[in-house]
């Protein structure tokens, strides 16, 4: 078998080869459809039954949920009158009446309030033919003959109130305080027992504060859903039917069942029960009463508004119509496989020959190729398809070129022609692969000499950029516009650039740091109408912040415009570069080109930039340092000046004591000018305070028993040195010698300076009796003179570090 299988021909071994397996799979997939076909089925049949409950259910829902919306809307305004104490917005009769006119679905739409519910409001806005609201009362809409009446009921006597019967429409929601929706029930508005219709209510009780006032309740026929019901076209005998919670049967499609109850509570059957009233969906498979069979029984609940009897939507299908169904599609199914295994032969046999006979062609063909022998051989193509034998036979014949371009190109490489284009029969021609290597390393050779010739141009181009920017920072490092014009002038046309600017840091103002654009050339932005930029701002302030070098060859639309006398026209490049120098940066270099910066013109504009911060940095210190010496100067002449007008000053003021001192007579009243313009105080000979004048106690912020009687020295320790001085001091007070001296006060915490002079006071003989002292406050200008001098101390300190930093930069600079 084995060798009569291998000596078959190619066109014989495909037919066998499909046969076989394609009925081997047939087989098998028959064998698995019949087996699962039937439970495949009944999935199918349930989710399809389900998915008609869940739509019918829904319908149902919709319809009973628009009646229940509606008697919610009506307690809430209700409720709203009641809260609010303003019937005016309120009309409850006219509301009802409005309801059942838009909605002729409805059979009645009414309300009953308990007593005292409105206590305090005009029953003209409640129903305007009410007298005096109290008691039990009653406002109905109905529709009778397709006419709408008008029914109003009150009953004030408090024992006929007593009597009153409610009925569950008016009992459960009172109890519950929730909504409700009536198990299915018959009545008549005519009375007439033939004028009976099925129907429900929904209703809405009116609770304030957790108390039951009335309940709003609309009353609708049910009969209407046996038309829904009918609809219903599931399999041959499969039909719905519309459960309520009590088990009774609000719609069948046999008429005569509607309003009894469902077989499900006729028989007990307590998981549908549970199921039903606790309003969760179930499926099961079991005997149905009504088809007197096994059937596939599926309940949908409903929940109608927020109440808690939910009613359900149950579908019935005939388990034998599913399997029926089953077995009819697997006989179909089988028919059709018989029918698509004779087609598939003879296909099979039709494609067998269409695809040997190109492979023969090709098989002749490569005999004569194994052989060398590329002369006048070609496979001939007579079909028009574009199929894979088709494909099969111009890949032979680009093989067939291919070898002979080979052999072209070995002869050109030969020769010496190294343009010669040639394209590889595939990745893995090693000889053409061979040959391209061959000449790309003779082509290589040639680009390295190029290579190197364009590298020593761009070092030559750089070493000489280098050479002339440094010559312009040697010999222009005076001004800095003029210095940031000559550079920027020079850097546009060496980088033949077509516009730049050069910003600098202004630091002046330690708090209001910005860049300045200290030259621009052939620059015309439209953003930058100023030349100062926050740091921070733009790309400029960015690349200030961030001290690295920005390219961008995507700009902006309106960020800059190259403008000539043929247009405008936006740059291809711009390039920002940071002048840093030992991590500190100085300002910005900003260049646009129309073309784009090459990478050696952007490491020369970099290397430039260091040496462009280095000579600002000089410069700036240079400026700062002819600015701090001229600062100091005017600051030592202004306190040359100070201390001249407080000599004077002294030395008046010191005239003015030694004249009080000469006019006895008129001690009063100086002592009295005194008193207001400086501190006084007399001491008796031995040093003891006996009068102190108001502003000096005011000045050292202490009361007059605190310091009367006090000794002059009084909490003052001297040494022995000091104590000499001291008794020298008193005994020339004492002599009659006047004696002026500066004394520094440390009062409650704060340091304060006084010029006092001491002058004695003579009696007729011209002996003294008693010291007085006058004193005036000079902390103001001593500390003034302190501060002078420490700025004095400060500029030096930072004149010597401007030097030594200049010094410093001198010394790289040179190096």
């Amino acid at each position: 078998m084995k060798n009569f299988f291998l000596k078959m021909k190619l066109k014989h071994k495909m037919i066998f080869l499909i046969l076989l397996t394609t009925s081997v799979i047939f087989f098998v997939v028959i064998g698995y459809l019949a087996s699962r076909s039937r439970s495949v089925e009944i999935t199918y049949a349930k989710e399809l039954t389900e998915g008609i409950g869940q739509q019918y259910a829904n319908t149902f829902s919709m319809r009973l949920d628009y009646s229940m919306d509606m008697a919610r809307s009506l307690a809430h305004n209700s409720k709203a009158l009641i809260e609010a104490g303003d019937p005016q917005r309120i009309d409850l009769d006219k509301m009802l009446k409005i309801t059942i006119e838009n909605n002729p679905e409805f059979l009645a739409v009414w309300t009953r309030w308990e007593p005292d519910a409105f206590d305090g409001l005009d029953s003209a806005y409640i129903a305007s033919d009410w007298g005096t609201l109290s008691g039990v009362f009653d406002l109905n809409y109905y529709y009778s003959n397709d006419n709408i009446i008008r029914y109003v009921d009150m009953t004030t006597d408090p024992e006929e109130e007593d009597e009153i019967e409610y009925g569950p429409y008016i009992t459960i929601p009172k109890e519950t305080l929730q909504e409700a929706i009536l198990d299915p029930y018959y009545y008549s508005f005519t009375g007439k027992p033939e004028d009976e219709i099925l129907m429900t209510t929904t209703s809405v009780p009116v609770v304030i504060d957790g108390i039951f006032h009335g309940v709003l309740a609309i009353d609708i026929e049910l009969e209407s859903f046996f038309d829904i019901i009918t609809d219903i076209e599931l399999f041959e005998s499969g039909y719905g039917k519309l459960i309520s919670t009590n088990g009774t049967l609000v719609s069948h499609p046999r008429f005569r069942f509607i309003g009894e109850p469902s077989y499900e509570f006729i028989k007990q059957e307590t998981e549908v029960i549970g199921a039903i009233q606790e309003g969760r969906p179930l499926i099961i498979t079991e005997h149905s009463y009504n088809l007197g069979e096994e059937a596939l029984r599926i309940y949908t609940p409903i929940h109608i508004g927020n109440t808690p009897t939910p009613w359900s939507f149950a579908l019935e299908v005939p388990v034998s119509e599913i399997k029926a169904e089953a077995n009819q599609r697997l006989w179909i199914a089988i028919l059709l496989s018989l029918l698509a295994l004779v087609i598939l032969y003879i296909v099979i046999w039709q494609i067998a020959k269409y695809i040997t006979s190109p492979v023969v062609k090709t098989t002749n063909v490569l005999n004569i190729l194994s052989k060398g022998n590329l002369e006048n051989v070609k496979l001939i193509q007579t079909r028009k398809e574009k199929d894979e034998l088709a494909q099969m036979a111009i890949a032979t014949n680009t093989l067939i070129e291919g070898l002979k371009n080979t052999v072209s190109f070995a002869r050109d490489i030969g020769q010496g022609k190294l343009d010669t284009d040639f394209g590889l029969l595939s990745d893995k021609d090693l000889l053409g692969q061979a040959l391209l290597n061959m000449r790309e390393s003779l082509i290589e050779a040639n680009k390295e000499e190029l290579k190197r010739k364009e590298e020593d141009k761009k070092r030559r181009w750089a070493t000489e950029g280098y050479a002339k920017f440094g010559e312009i920072l040697r010999y222009d490092n005076e001004d800095l516009e003029t210095l940031s014009y000559k550079i920027i002038k020079n850097l546009v046309a060496y980088l033949e650039a077509t516009q730049g600017g050069i910003f600098v840091v202004n630091d002046d103002d330690e708090n209001d740091k910005f860049l300045e654009m200290t030259a621009c050339y052939a620059y015309d932005r439209r953003k930058f109408l100023e030349k100062k930029i926050k740091t921070g701002e733009g790309l400029v302030g960015t690349c200030f912040m961030e001290g690295k070098t920005t390219h961008m060859t995507e700009i902006p639309e309106s960020y800059v415009k190259i403008t000539s006398g043929l247009g405008e026209e936006k740059p291809n490049s711009l390039i920002l570069v940071p002048l840093k120098l030992n991590e500190e940066i100085y300002g910005v270099i900003e260049l646009a080109s129309l073309n784009k910066f090459e990478q050696y013109q952007i490491e020369f504009l970099e290397k430039i930039a260091e040496s462009i911060a280095s000579t600002i940095s000089s410069l700036k210190i240079n400026i700062r340092t002819a600015l701090l010496l001229k600062k100091s100067q005017q600051q030592a002449e202004e306190m040359k000046a100070q201390e001249e007008e407080m000599r004077q000053n002294m030395e008046e003021l010191a005239a003015t004591q030694e004249e009080m001192a000469r006019k006895t007579s008129e001690m009063e009243s100086i002592l009295e000018a005194l008193n207001a313009s400086s501190f006084v105080i007399e001491y008796d000979l031995n040093g003891y305070i006996q009068n102190i004048s108001d502003s000096f106690l005011d000045f050292v912020d202490m009361k007059k028993e605190e310091v009367t009687g006090t000794h002059h020295i009084d909490k003052i320790e001297f040494t022995k040195e000091q104590k000499k001085e001291y008794d020298q001091f008193w005994e020339d007070l004492k002599k009659g010698k006047i004696r002026k001296q500066e004394t520094e006060l440390n009062i409650k915490g704060k340091t304060l300076y006084v010029a006092e002079t001491y002058a004695p006071m003579l009696d007729q003989n011209k002996k003294p009796y008693k010291i007085f002292k006058i004193a005036n406050n000079i902390t103001e200008s001593k500390m003034a003179i302190k501060k002078c001098e420490e700025e004095n101390k400060k500029l030096e300190e930072e004149l010597k570090n401007c030097l030594k930093q200049k010094e410093k930069l001198e010394k790289q600079k040179n190096k």
